[in-house]
């Protein structure tokens, strides 16, 4: 994978061609691929801006870690043999907190065309080891340097989205709260990994990039099970990560559906960690897919019947995301196609 990056340190562009062990048979590159990409773009860029007003010989010893995908669409699928870019831009700063910008390209070595596929917005914090013995891993440690070169209706938009990343509801708590972090079933689709070197900064903890792509697995698998059909990702509702995880973890994922339209589904995603301090959960995420037929166009989904309350109730929370999701797009097709007047 090529980097480059700016003067400024701010920004960060990483390509990768991508190769038969990143796609599924139909020869669509996996979502989860397409995420590890973005976090590991993301991560450069955060963690090279931490670095901008520190001297070449000091070491930081301190590392941004992801905390959650506030966006992340999927406009056109990626193919073997197609070059993915990453331009990855920090958007925002705020006391310890990141937000970066993604944007993902696709060039057509063939055809000799690129297009725009991927937008994300990540935020991360930056975290050290702790020094006053206590247990915690690793704990908040801030602020972060000022974005420079924002202009202040950049700056003000910038910190609207914080404010909203922040008094966000989190689907994590909400599970917490509803008890469903007990409630999975043996229809429930699971995947466990032992977390390696390869899966992690130098300081050991685990990427959320690695995460995310373990979570859009699960999600796959979960979607393909109950379409028995071509499934894609198409968009990443929520995407929380609460704790950071190291090398030797043990990471558990578990993916259940929770709400189908007529041409869309959604999975529920959670993420647990074993290591020595226990168990915890660790991540959590809602996933939307589509299935497609073999000309590549979205067919029908099959309903899901809900049979116990709180199966109900997180059918009908997905139907209000769904409708609500629709309306954003209804809106901003709306306000695109309105001329501009002076």
């Amino acid at each position: 994978m090529a980097t480059t990056e700016s003067a400024a340190g701010s920004t960060t562009t990483t390509t990768r061609l991508m190769l038969p062990d990143d796609a599924n048979p139909a020869g669509n590159v996996h979502g989860g691929t397409i995420l590890q990409l973005i976090e590991q773009a993301g991560y450069i860029a955060a963690q090279r801006h931490c670095r901008v007003d520190v001297p070449s010989d000091v070491d930081l010893h301190k590392v941004c870690a992801l905390v959650s995908v506030a966006e992340c669409t999927f406009e056109r699928p990626i193919h073997i043999g197609d070059v993915a870019r990453c331009d990855a831009e920090v958007s925002y700063t705020e006391s310890a907190s990141l937000e970066v910008t993604v944007t993902v390209y696709c060039e057509d070595l063939r055809a000799g065309k690129s297009h725009r596929t991927n937008r994300a917005r990540l935020w991360y914090v930056q975290v050290a080891p702790p020094e006053d013995g206590s247990k915690a891993l690793f704990i908040t440690a801030g602020p972060v340097p000022t974005r420079p070169g924002l202009s202040p209706e950049a700056g003000a938009a910038g910190a609207a989205r914080y404010s909203t990343e922040r008094k966000q509801p989190r689907q994590l708590k909400a599970v917490a709260d509803d008890g469903s972090a007990d409630d999975w079933t043996a229809d429930d689709r699971r995947l466990a990994q032992l977390m390696l070197p390869s899966d992690a900064s130098l300081e050991g903890i685990v990427f959320g990039g690695t995460l995310m792509k373990m979570m859009d697995s699960a999600a796959g698998i979960a979607a393909y099970m109950h379409c028995r059909n071509n499934i894609v990702t198409v968009s990443i509702a929520e995407l929380n990560l609460v704790s950071p995880t190291t090398v030797g973890s043990i990471i558990t994922i578990s993916a259940r559906i929770t709400f189908t339209s007529s041409r869309s589904l959604e999975v529920q995603v959670l993420g647990r960690t074993t290591d020595a301090t226990g168990e915890r959960i660790v991540a959590s995420g809602l996933f939307n897919f589509v299935s497609l037929d073999k000309t590549g166009r979205p067919c029908e989904i099959p309903p899901i019947s809900p049979d116990t309350p709180a199966r109900v109730a997180r059918a009908a929370a997905g139907a209000q995301r769904y409708a609500a999701a629709k309306e954003a797009r209804r809106v901003a097709a709306v306000a695109k196609a309105k001329p501009v007047t002076e």
